[in-house]
């Protein structure tokens, strides 16, 4: 599902419960995969499991759009996650929003994962929640 070996390292901790260890491999990436789309969506696992629920939406919907922005994929010499860890994403938002209890986001998070409209998705995002952004052209 990963394309870096220490991604899939800290994806099974986090399976495991290991979140000690999971956020120690996580802080030792930081300096060089900080934005990396697949580490924010790891971040978020980690944030959901430490019941910050604000803080890992934020993760995961960074990591959808730089996901989605070829330009900064490209100069930070980042790959597109696989489709399978795209799918991830968004089932961890409809749970997060679920937890929350956030029913238009839900609902919006749900359309997408069916529909593969991700450029809509950070659209409506940028509209309702305009602190998180990337330029996307």
């Amino acid at each position: 599902m990963f394309k870096i070996k220490e991604f899939e390292k800290i994806y099974t901790l986090l399976n495991l419960n290991e979140k000690k260890r999971a956020q120690e491999i996580l802080i030792s990436l930081r300096t060089r995969l900080a934005l990396h789309p697949d580490y924010l969506f790891l971040m978020s696992l980690y944030l959901k499991e430490d019941k910050r629920y604000y803080l890992s939406i934020d993760s995961s919907l960074l990591s959808i759009k730089i996901d989605n922005d070829f330009e900064f994929l490209k100069k930070r010499n980042f790959t597109k996650s696989s489709d399978e860890l795209v799918k991830q994403r968004y089932l961890l938002l409809i749970d997060l929003f679920k937890e929350i209890n956030i029913p238009e986001l839900l609902q919006l998070t749900n359309f997408t994962l069916e529909s593969n409209d991700h450029l809509k998705f950070i659209k409506h995002i940028n509209q309702i929640m305009p602190g998180i952004r990337l330029k996307l052209k």
